[in-house]
Formats: C-alpha cells, structure tokens, sequence
C-alpha cells in the first residue's frame, strides 16, 4: 500500500548559459521543506482557534456586560477587556495605568475600602469581591461587583485578575441566587439533611 504522507519540496532552477548565451543546460535542486510547512500549518490553525476564541469570550462579555481586567504588578502594567472599557466609557485606545484607574472610584469611603480589600488580598491569597460606586469617564455614576484573585510567586503577589459587571436589577436577583445556590451547597457539605426555602428576592433560608 502506498505511503499516503505529503511532503512539500522548496526547488531552485538555474539556467547554465553557454558562451553564445544560450541555455546549455539547467540544474535543479530541491529541498525538503515537510517539517516547516507541517509546523506553520499548525500554528495557523491554533492562530485561527485562538482567534474564533477571543471572538466568542468578546461577545460573551458584551452580552454578559462582563469585563475582565489584569495587573501585572512586576511590569506595572494594567489591561483590561473591550467591554470593561465601555464599562468605564472610555475610547478603545485607553490604556489604563496604576496611578489614574483610582479616579474612577467616588473619592469617599468606597477607594478606602477597595484599597483595604485589595491590600488584604495580596497579602493573605484572599479573594476579591466587592461592590462599590463607579463614576465613569463621561461623569456616569453606577453601582458595580468587582470578583478577582491574586497569582502568588514566590511568597510575593505578583498579579490580580479578575472581573467587573455592572449591577441592575435583574443581575441583582441573579447574583442573589447565585450567592443563595453557594452557601446551600456549604451547608449541605456540613450536615446530612437540611430544610430549605427559596426566595429568588433574598438568600435561601436555611433551616437546620
């Protein structure tokens, strides 16, 4: 049976002129060049797929009205999502910096509190999560959830990352409900039978 495999040539043709200037004879050479086209056509494709990815996880976050958000603390650096910038109604070319991103928290208890929060995550691998007033770059002033974690290397916090959604009604009850189905699930880790009610307006009540 014959060897299906397709092997891909690089072929060079010279012409060898004569003293009348004529072509007296032609050399050729060829080089295979299999492993180097295989390699590109793979690294089309994760290209392509990374690409159809960040398509789907833009236009999640767009429907979802979820930004992300990451700080690199050994680079200083500070990036966040298309959305978490339409979220902040900023221009798509806003590169948002350490020093200035505290301008969009209400100078009042709320910078206190997210630089406490923050500080405490870092310093003990804690989870964020924290809603606090937001005032947009065109003076919009909204109510967000803030959710993230920090990358530990080395005993020193080195990254935070995570997520921002504005709060509305509707993600109020979700979030509700979200944060009910948690602590459900805890208490049924704690004890064999529970009785319970739902309330999709406030957190299950649980009675033991």
């Amino acid at each position: 049976m014959l060897d299906s495999k397709i092997n891909y040539l690089e072929v060079l043709i010279t012409p060898i002129f004569n003293d009348q200037n004529t072509v007296e004879y032609i050399l050729c050479s060829a080089t295979d060049v299999t492993s180097s086209v295989n390699n590109k056509l793979i690294k089309d494709v994760a290209l392509e797929k990374l690409q159809k990815n960040e398509k789907l996880l833009k236009e999640s976050q767009a429907i979802s009205g979820i930004g992300t958000w990451n700080v690199d603390l050994r680079n200083n650096k500070v990036t966040w999502s298309d959305e978490l910038k339409q979220i902040h109604e900023v221009d798509m070319s806003y590169r948002p910096e350490l020093g200035s991103i505290v301008n969009f928290y209400k100078a009042n208890g709320n910078r206190v509190v997210i630089a406490k929060v923050v500080e405490d995550a870092r310093n003990n691998d804690n989870l964020i999560d924290i809603e606090h007033a937001l005032k947009t770059a065109k003076g919009n002033e909204m109510l967000v959830r803030t959710k993230g974690r920090v990358e530990i290397n080395e005993g020193k916090c080195v990254r935070l990352y995570g997520t921002t959604q504005v709060i509305t009604e509707n993600n109020k009850i979700t979030m509700a409900h979200d944060e009910s189905n948690h602590l459900f699930q805890s208490l049924l880790k704690k004890v064999g039978v529970v009785v319970w009610e739902a309330d999709m307006r406030r957190l299950l009540r649980v009675r033991l």
